[in-house]
């Protein structure tokens, strides 16, 4: 009865593993601080940008201009709304960043203008993308020493 709930559990693992690889799929479209102010934040449609561990910005899109024919290319993120992040962008340093984005702005008015939030995460995926292989090496590994061990070669291995 050992055996079957073992196999269960490398079937769940390799499920997890995939499903952790696979939300590299849902990220956001990655774009560069140019394609940012020519495509999007001159056509003044940017709801917010999310600034997350000083790194990248997330820039999610105004509901209503999700829709257009020119964000047609976007991923639907699993949300009818679009509500998640449509655009990324690497940050080189932040505070450039924030003074692009403010020249950029200059002739915005104050309610157009985009605000920025601040965010810090702690990403769980990385962690278990490198736990879960350790893991799982590991689960083979007692296997094999549970079959070792019950073909009644017990001891140690270098016997």
């Amino acid at each position: 009865m050992k055996k079957p709930a073992l196999w269960a559990f490398v079937l769940i693992l390799m499920i997890l593993m995939v499903s952790l690889l696979s939300q590299f799929a849902s990220q956001p479209r990655e774009i560069s601080w140019q394609e940012f102010e020519r495509d999007i934040l001159s056509q003044n449609d940017v709801e917010k940008i999310e600034v997350v561990n000083q790194s990248v910005a997330l820039v999610y899109l105004k509901s209503e201009t999700v829709a257009d024919s020119q964000y047609k290319s976007i991923p639907d993120r699993f949300s009818p709304s679009g509500s998640g992040p449509q655009y990324s962008i690497r940050l080189g340093s932040l505070e450039n960043f924030e003074r692009k984005l403010e020249e950029a702005q200059k002739d915005f008015t104050l309610e157009d203008r985009v605000q920025i939030r601040y965010v810090d995460r702690f990403d769980w995926r990385s962690l278990l993308a490198w736990i879960m292989p350790l893991a799982f090496l590991f689960l083979i590994w007692m296997f094999v020493l549970g079959r070792i061990a019950s073909r009644g070669r017990a001891g140690s291995m270098f016997n």
